[in-house]
């Protein structure tokens, strides 16, 4: 799978939880390939709970590889990053 399969299916489904209320950017880590990634949307909080999501950006996490940007149709864009070193800062 490449990253744009993987974030199609695990944000997709956010088109059906998403609500009209005040939206901030949100990350979530993944794994591909045996290395440690990070997706970020603007989201609310509604749907960042449902999906484990947590308040910030993945840059904020030393994930600064970028890999793209992935068009969710009708609902948002997504950033793709690799992290450097596949070393998780999860200090929050």
């Amino acid at each position: 799978m490449n990253y744009k399969t993987i974030l199609s299916r695990l944000l997709y489904f956010l088109l059906a939880f998403n609500s009209n209320g005040k939206e901030a950017t949100y990350y979530k880590y993944i794994y591909h390939k045996n290395k440690i990634g990070c997706v970020e949307a603007n989201t609310t909080k509604r749907v960042a709970i449902a999906f484990n999501a947590k308040l910030g950006s993945c840059l904020q996490q030393q994930c600064t590889i970028y890999k793209g940007t992935f068009t969710l149709p009708f609902f948002c864009k997504v950033n793709g990053y690799e992290c450097n070193n596949n070393i998780i800062n999860d200090s929050k």
